[in-house]
């Protein structure tokens, strides 16, 4: 009864819109992908229910114009963690990013493998405090794996794949401490929950096992479409 304690009033749904993530994808025109509460509570939900350590401090690398640093913000934040902002310029200065997870004790940081490439390096001594590390938006080198398991052997590590249009992840492949090392390309794993991920030919049917095809993605974490586009809209959804 305590007016204290009592749950803040909103008159916000879930169906309402959130932000707005610019991504130009493959055509190279921006457009707006409007995301709205209901897919950021599904996004962070998500991290929750993949097994792995809660975010204690996250260093979050990207800009904020990035809809990977949703990951940071939401999930961080929801988990009572801290989030580390470094300064201007300092984002793809590895050496600073090493020195910045050295003094806060850093347990999590989401970038892409190049970026991680460098700030692993060859001496784990200025990351060791890292439990966990997600990676995404490039093809992962299995490399870089193999020295993530040589110099952090205790640090979880995810390989994650998705469209901005799908609300930041759609698959995820954890790489627990006793899990087998991937022997060619690194795989982008399976749908995490509430999300689900097809792979289909030109006539959007499933492809036999080992064939290729194009990946389509769908559940709760599929955007409201682009902003003010909606023959695009139509197309692409």
């Amino acid at each position: 009864t305590d007016p204290v304690h009592r749950p803040p009033q909103t008159t916000v749904r879930a169906d309402n819109l959130a932000y707005v993530i610019y991504t130009s994808g493959s055509t190279g025109i921006p457009k707006g992908v409007a995301i709205s509460h209901r897919q950021i509570v599904h996004s962070t939900s998500a991290q929750y229910a993949v097994e792995r350590p809660w975010p204690e401090a996250f260093l979050m690398p990207i800009s904020f114009s990035f809809d990977a640093s949703a990951v940071g913000i939401f999930w961080t934040l929801t988990a009572g963690g801290c989030v580390v902002l470094p300064e201007d310029g300092a984002h793809r200065d590895a050496e600073q990013l090493r020195a910045l997870i050295a003094r806060y004790g850093i347990t999590h940081i989401d970038c892409t493998p190049s970026l991680y490439d460098l700030i692993l390096g060859t001496d784990a001594g200025p990351v060791r405090s890292l439990r966990c590390v997600q990676v995404g938006g490039e093809v992962c080198p299995p490399e870089l794996v193999r020295r993530h398991r040589r110099l952090l052997p205790d640090c979880v590590f995810e390989n994650n794949y998705g469209p901005t249009e799908a609300t930041i992840w759609s698959t995820t492949n954890v790489l627990y401490p006793d899990s087998a090392l991937p022997v060619g390309t690194v795989p982008i794993g399976h749908a995490i929950p509430g999300a689900r991920a097809y792979l289909l030919d030109a006539s959007l049917s499933r492809v036999a096992r080992g064939e290729c095809g194009e990946v389509y993605v769908g559940g709760d974490g599929v955007a409201r479409g682009y902003l003010g586009r909606p023959a695009l809209t139509a197309e692409r959804f």
